[in-house]
Order: C-alpha cells, then structure tokens, then sequence
C-alpha cells in the first residue's frame, strides 16, 4: 500500500429482538392416600437477530490503529466476503413433573420436557449461508429426596438436556470457510445438537443455629455430566479465524460444595468446585499455532482422559456483606482459580496458564423501602 503497512478493519453489527412466554399449570391433590404434586407446562420462545459483517483494507498508524481507504474485501471464493444474514429462532418446549410423598421422609420426581427447535438463516446478499434446521428431543429426568433430620437433606438423580447449535455455530462450521473472530458467517454445514446426561447426589443442610444470631446452609454434592457431540471452536490454518464442529464426547464430573451464613446485618459464604472436565474421544483438533503440532497437518490429537481447555480443576468464591448503617450495606467477593490448559492444546503439552485471582467490591443504599442506590466494582485489584 505505497510502502505503507496494511491493515484490516474488521466491522460487525447485530441486533436481536425475542420475546416469549409460559403457560403452567399446578395439581396438588393426594395420589392414592400419599401427597402429590402435579406441574405441566408450555412454553414458546421466539427471537430474530440480523447481523452484517465486512472487512475493509487500511493502512496500519503509528498508535497501531487502522485507517481505512474505502476498499472492502469480497474474494471471489467468499472466504472473506460481506455478510448479511437474518435468522430467525423458534423453540417450543412441553413439560411434565410429579412429586409422590412415599412417606413423611422420602419423596420420589419423575418428569421429562419435550423441546422442539427451528433455527431458519436467510442470506441476504446471496445462497451460501441459507439453512433451515429443525432438532427435537425427549430429555426424562427422576429423582428422590430423604430427609434424614430435621434441617438435613439427601438428595439424588439423573436428568438429561440438548442444546442446539446456535445460528452461529451453524453458520461457521465450515474448516475450508473458516470465520474471523468466530462472527463471520460463511457457510452452513450441519451440525448435531449436544446431548447432556447427568448423575447427582448429595446432602443439604438448611436453618442450623450456630448461635441466637447466626444461621447455616450449606451443601456438599457430587455430580457427572456426559455430552454426546459437544460443541467446540478451534482454530483454523488461515492465522485469526476458528470454526465449530462437534467434539464427540466429553464429561465434567467433580464436587460441589458450599456455606452461607447469615446473622443481623451481616451475610457470609463460601462456595467450592473441583471440576474434572476431559475429552471422551479420540479427537484431530486444528492447532496451527501450537508449538507441539504435527508439522504437517498443523493439528493437535485429543485423547481420552485429555483435560479440556480453558476450565480450571479448582475453584473457590469467598466473600459476604456488612450493613455498616441502617440501609447501608457493604460487601464484596474473592473468586480464586487454579491453572488450566490452553485452548487448542488439550494433552497440555505446552503448559498452563497459572492460577489467579479478583476481588470484587459492592455497596448499596436503600434510600427508601422501595429505591436503591448501588455501586459495583468489579475486578478491583486488577489482577
């Protein structure tokens, strides 16, 4: 560009409208002489969202930013092209519970939701990023609850849940048509919704009196979660641009567990996750800029057992809150993080980002019983 270095301003716009609603119905009546209690519902939920996209050719300024010249990429092969797509998303979903009061302790749920989906793209400058999508599952769920004493609660179950692709992992799932920033529609290849299957159990504890003026609630549970085509962005060859494909199977399975206290004035917690998350297939990953690639593929294999990128094994939020003043209240929470693998290096073969932390700082002031003035810093040690 007349020996100048060249840049490229990359511009998108999105704007969605949705709205939606539930209708629900409740039944408690006894079921052969045991308690019971009756929960149906419908629900519609629509939205349409527009986006557009171009990128345009400059020249790159000392402060490193790009100043136009009016020259908008469209490579014949519509690998960096205009976009402009309105797409347009229907789900509705029926559902169905029932509690069964077996005896005083134990009470037994059994239910499922029936979520249909319709996901329509319509390509406004052209063909390639028209789709129309349909998906609809059946996900049951059943569980039981035993009260072991008064204040203490143990609890277990097994429910499955979908999730669709979303119009714009629909849209970038293409590796030869990869996107920028995972925004540039380009191409629609199908992709399968993700199926979760999840295993819980655990103990609850509510209103213990540690003294006149302080009350406990904790819980501690185990759980794991099974996706069936789970849903990944990776990275493609062309340098700054990714794509989405389905990831065959991966779990999260850890602990949970937690503390509130609460007393005149003052609240405090304490929340903890250990989060096992692996890959659960065999899996060739593109990783052009990963230092341990194949050379000649440029891609990374994802093995069982793999940690998944970017989820921390440890995590910790400590934090609570102090009227200060009648109506003032101050408060804030520490959230702690262990190391995790790098996206697109799931054997972690080229270290871990370290562990950090951030504090986050509240106040508020309820000026009468009806308006509050608040304030809210977040991450206030920068770290």
């Amino acid at each position: 560009l007349d020996d100048t270095r060249g840049g490229v301003l990359n511009r998108t716009a999105t704007s969605s409208t949705s709205g939606g609603g539930t209708v629900q119905a409740t039944v408690k009546e006894p079921l052969a002489g045991h308690g019971n209690f009756l929960v149906a519902g419908a629900s519609l939920d629509y939205g349409v969202t527009r986006f557009s996209a171009s990128s345009e050719i400059g020249t790159l300024t000392p402060d490193r930013t790009v100043a136009p010249i009016g020259l908008i990429i469209a490579q014949p092969d519509g690998e960096i092209a205009p976009v402009s797509l309105r797409a347009t998303n229907t789900y509705v979903g029926a559902y169905v519970s029932d509690t069964v009061d077996v005896t005083d302790a134990l009470a037994v749920t059994v239910g499922g939701r029936l979520n249909v989906a319709h996901i329509k793209m319509e390509d406004k400058l052209g063909t390639a990023l028209n789709g129309d999508h349909h998906f609809t599952r059946f996900n049951p769920a059943a569980g039981a609850t035993y009260k072991v004493t008064q204040g203490l609660t143990a609890y277990g179950g097994y429910s499955e849940s979908n999730r669709v692709p979303t119009a714009a992992e629909l849209s970038c799932a293409d590796p030869s048509r990869p996107c920028t920033l995972t925004n540039f529609f380009l191409s629609d290849p199908p992709l399968k919704q993700v199926v979760g299957r999840t295993w819980e159990t655990g103990l609850r504890g509510s209103g213990v009196a540690l003294s006149a003026d302080a009350r406990l609630n904790w819980s501690l549970g185990l759980f794991r979660t099974d996706l069936s085509n789970d849903i990944l962005n990776v990275a493609s060859g062309v340098r700054g641009r990714g794509y989405f494909q389905n990831a065959g199977d991966t779990r999260r399975q850890g602990v949970e567990a937690g503390a509130h206290l609460s007393g005149s004035g003052w609240t405090a917690f304490i929340d903890y996750a250990f989060v096992e998350a692996t890959f659960e297939s065999d899996l060739v990953l593109n990783s052009p800029d990963n230092p341990n690639r194949n050379r000649t593929t440029g891609t990374v294999t994802a093995h069982p057992g793999d940690r998944l990128p970017g989820v921390p094994a440890h995590r910790v939020k400590l934090g609570g809150s102090y009227m200060v003043l009648d109506g003032w209240t101050v408060g804030g929470t520490l959230s702690a993080y262990t190391s995790q693998t790098y996206t697109g290096d799931p054997s972690g073969s080229a270290g871990k980002v370290p562990g950090y932390a951030t504090v986050d700082l509240n106040t508020s002031y309820r000026v009468t019983p009806s308006v509050q003035v608040f304030g809210l810093v977040q991450n206030a040690a920068n770290n």
